[in-house]
């Protein structure tokens, strides 16, 4: 049996309070669950459905708050007087922000996102709703009559609202139509997807049984109480490695703080007009499993694994006049291993062994 978790939009939500706009993505809670059955070996059969318009929207939040936030950073400093200071931002002596640049940054951005999150080791699928007349004929319906997600059963309820609510759900269930096989299981701190209405429903339309979560504790002992019999047969067995794990495991290492350091450290040579604030890893390719030297054999456990990985960064580069960025792309050689001693350069359970830049520029 195979199980598509679909997440509300509740679950999702990244207000962007923390003022990082470098990087974009899902929400902490996401990430639990992906890791979650990552931990359980459930890959092949757990995966997550997200609905489609949960990135646009999460797309227009963070325009919204970049461009409102960056504003006023801009206002406040037109008014101060700094009689012999010239700023500049790349190149640029006025402060104006244009919406259309933040909106270019921003769609740049949620496009390799979402290649990122197809190299998740959980299958993750985008779901929408189809612009077929059945579909529509079905959303009426449900708002005439005040059904949920729009309101309560038999007219009660506000039909105007619950609208995002419907989407999930219409595109939940034209999922189910193609994929038989799956089971569904709703997460959602909202009542109104868990409704024993909707409950009914799918049980009428599949003969199946709908699943609901409502918080990270209740995934969580859904996920562990998956019945070994119900496991798919290709299912890792428990402490053995994929190579999907290992991406996760670089791709987590190359989010670090400290090895971003490292990366600045290692490229302050190639940069000569100027000096690196910041570094922004952007996408990693091209991750391919590296035989050891005789030499190495005995520095590491017989469970190590060595890769070679392109790296796609982009610097923040800073000189007297002006910030420009620099687009670097590198080649990391790594070692996952389980138990490293007296090592340099380790996150982890991740050593880089070598950085070196293959493209500048």
């Amino acid at each position: 049996m195979k199980y598509s978790i679909v997440f509300d939009t509740n679950k999702l939500y990244n207000s962007f309070d923390n003022g990082g706009y470098s990087e974009i993505g899902l929400n902490s809670i996401f990430k639990n669950v992906v890791d979650e059955i990552e931990k359980l070996n459930l890959t092949n059969t757990v995966e997550i459905l997200l609905p489609e318009f949960v990135l646009e929207e999460l797309k227009k939040q963070y325009i919204d708050k970049f461009y409102s936030n960056l504003k006023a950073d801009i206002d406040r400093i037109k008014n101060k007087k700094y009689p012999i200071l010239s700023l500049k931002i790349d190149g640029q002596e006025n402060l104006d922000v244009k919406l259309e640049q933040i909106e270019s940054i921003a769609d740049d951005k949620f496009k390799k996102y979402k290649k990122t999150l197809k190299k998740y080791s959980v299958n993750i699928e985008m779901i929408s709703v189809s612009e077929n007349t059945e579909t529509f004929r079905r959303i009426i319906q449900r708002a005439i009559e005040k059904n949920p997600p729009f309101g309560k059963p038999n007219g009660k309820g506000d039909s105007d609202k619950g609208f995002k609510d419907v989407l999930i759900w219409e595109s939940a269930i034209e999922y189910k139509k193609k994929n038989s096989e799956v089971t569904i299981v709703i997460y959602s701190g909202d009542g109104i997807l868990k409704h024993e209405y909707l409950e009914k429903e799918y049980k009428l339309i599949f003969n199946d049984e709908l699943r609901k979560c409502g918080t990270e504790e209740e995934m969580k002992i859904f996920l562990k109480n998956i019945p070994e019999e119900e496991k798919d047969s290709s299912d890792i067995e428990k402490g053995s490695v994929t190579y999907s794990e290992d991406y996760s495991i670089l791709k987590n290492v190359f989010d670090n703080k400290e090895f971003k350091l490292l990366i600045i450290e290692e490229l302050e040579g190639h940069i000569t007009d100027g000096f690196i604030e910041d570094i922004e890893c952007l996408d990693i390719d091209d991750i391919n499993e590296v035989d050891f030297q005789p030499s190495e054999l005995n520095q590491y456990t017989e469970l190590a694994r060595k890769y070679s990985a392109k790296l796609q960064v982009i610097l923040n580069v800073s000189n007297e006049s002006s910030i420009f960025k620099n687009f670097i792309e590198l080649e990391v050689i790594s070692i996952i291993d389980k138990e490293f001693k007296d090592k340099r350069n380790v996150f982890g359970n991740v050593e880089v062994e070598r950085i070196e830049v293959i493209k500048n520029g």
